[in-house]
């Protein structure tokens, strides 16, 4: 009401049987003159005009942003509704016959407000720059990642609908905000991050990449496939990078597609694109030494299979990645790819899957180490008579070599199968030769045993490898196991007649003093020990 019509107002009350010193609360829904000009008929109330709320001396300047509402009581609240000024209140009232009434002040001044939006349009351009000065910044973050981020394209087609599409739109909507003062022209976020599609790009297509692969990395590690020949011998693969025939998981295969999908990519993209593609391609590689080991440990640690065809899929890789390297750099030209692109990671497979067969081939050697522990030879010079018990377990050692060549021989190259059971054999007999050499006394009854019980590893032992006569080459001290056999079955001038004089085949597999040992733990003291012990030397 204008200063002039304080007569009404006061009439107007007095219906009510009310007067201006009995009002508590005046609240002006903006500070304009035609609604604050009788304001001061009524000096007992809390004022509020707009954001502003006084009595006498008492100010503050309510901060809606924090607390959308001012209370004046359970029932009547104030909610700032900025619009017609940018300090507009409304007052929201809660009445028993009417339910929540709003009087919001000059919202809508005529009849014509609602019928012509036009009449509006500036008053909205000026209330969003107000509320673009408090959210752009944010509001531009929220729709870069919300939105934006979702288009950027992860191939080359849709690089180019991008560039055609995409682009043009957030140029039109960075444009719009700019007319209606939402953005400053400081403010270029939407459109630069638009036209950083390259980076956007490479980015994007390097991420999908890395899950393609990690997805690869999880599959089944037992689904093999055959690769590699066997038209040579191991020598003459190695001088020519051929690899040797054994089996790999089908997943690698699928591994090193990727590889290459990546590589051509790369090939007919920017210097820029094609640097990001190329790390990816070190990237994933690298992922394949950390993830599958971790995600498969279990299966690594306890199963022989799955150690085998993991120590093939790094070493076929490894292969591989010499023959991507050499023909990215070459026949495609790609400035990327140089000498030393993937040297590393092809250095670390090798190491990752050596180290994990080592330690899976050191848990075999345990295990057989126990088994003897768990038998009577642990206890040879302690007892003149081996249980029958004592033959059972040296064939259960026997058994868990020849489960392995069950599982390995289907998996692993020729050569690495028979050298991988070679080591293990090897640290079997040696085992079987150091029980006997370290006992001082052994029983005429316990050296038949044993001659009896290492004759079953003499007989079963050379059938663990491919071609049986080829034990020698892949056990190191199969010789002198057998030559062991020979001296527990022996008389002391056989004994004598393998040494002789330091130059027979029992001087090859053992030294002076452990040959002593054995006659003196085998033979009574006698003149004929003393003179046999006497020319070994």
């Amino acid at each position: 009401m204008t200063a002039w019509d304080g007569e009404r107002i006061i009439a107007a009350l007095s219906t009510h049987n009310i007067t201006a010193d009995c009002i508590d609360w005046v609240v002006c829904t903006h500070g304009h003159s035609d609604h604050i000009g009788n304001n001061a008929l009524f000096l007992n109330a809390t004022h509020a005009v707009g954001y502003s709320i006084s009595k006498r001396e008492d100010y503050i300047l309510h901060d809606f942003e924090t607390e959308p509402e001012f209370i004046i009581d359970d029932e009547v609240k104030i909610r700032a509704t900025p619009g017609h000024t940018m300090t507009d209140v409304s007052v929201i009232v809660n009445t028993a016959d009417k339910g929540i009434v709003a009087v919001v002040g000059d919202l809508f001044e005529r009849e014509q407000d609602i019928e012509d939006e036009q009449l509006w349009l500036e008053k909205d351009l000026v209330l969003l720059g107000y509320v673009g000065k408090k959210i752009s910044e944010q509001f531009c973050e929220l729709l870069i990642k919300n939105c934006l981020a979702d288009t950027v394209p992860s191939t080359p087609n849709g690089l180019d609908k991008y560039n055609n599409e995409v682009v043009v739109a957030i140029e039109s909507l960075q444009n719009f905000l700019l007319e209606c003062a939402f953005l400053t022209e400081e403010n270029q976020s939407i459109l630069e991050y638009a036209n950083n599609v390259d980076v956007l790009f490479a980015n994007k297509t390097c991420q999908v990449y890395l899950e393609k692969a990690t997805i690869i990395l999880k599959k089944d590690l037992h689904d093999m496939l055959e690769v590699g020949s066997d038209t040579c011998n191991d020598a003459v693969q190695k001088s020519l990078n051929i690899f040797p025939k054994c089996c790999i998981s089908r997943s690698t295969c699928e591994y090193l597609d990727l590889l290459r999908r990546i590589l051509d990519q790369a090939s007919t993209s920017s210097d820029m694109c094609a640097s990001r593609l190329v790390y990816t391609v070190a990237q994933i590689i690298g992922l394949y030494g950390s993830t599958v080991p971790e995600y498969h440990k279990k299966l690594l640690e306890t199963i022989p299979q799955q150690v085998a065809l993991f120590h093939n899929n790094c070493m076929y890789l490894a292969n591989e990645l010499l023959t991507l390297n050499k023909y990215y750099r070459d026949e495609t030209s790609n400035r990327a790819v140089s000498d030393e692109s993937f040297t590393s990671q092809v250095q670390l497979l090798r190491t990752t899957g050596a180290n994990y067969f080592l330690k899976f081939m050191r848990s075999q050697i345990k295990q057989i180490e126990d088994i003897l522990k768990e038998s009577t030879l642990s206890k040879l010079g302690q007892s003149d008579d081996l249980d029958s018990d004592c033959e059972k377990y040296i064939r259960q050692c026997l058994r868990q070599l020849e489960l392995l060549k069950t599982v390995w021989q289907k998996v692993l190259s020729y050569e690495m199968y028979n050298k991988a059971i070679g080591e293990l054999l090897n640290s079997f007999v040696d085992n079987l030769i150091t029980l006997v050499i370290a006992v001082e006394d052994i029983s005429a009854d316990n050296c038949a045993m044993l001659v009896s019980v290492y004759g079953v590893v003499k007989t079963r032992a050379p059938k663990l490898f491919t071609e049986p006569n080829e034990i020698n080459l892949y056990t190191k001290h199969w010789y002198k196991f057998n030559e062991l056999i020979l001296i527990l079955n022996s008389s002391l001038a056989d004994i004598n007649d393998r040494w002789a004089d330091g130059k027979g085949p029992l001087a090859v597999e053992f030294k002076p003093e452990e040959v002593k040992g054995l006659i003196r733990a085998l033979f009574q003291n006698t003149d004929r020990r003393a003179a046999v012990l006497a020319r070994i030397i």
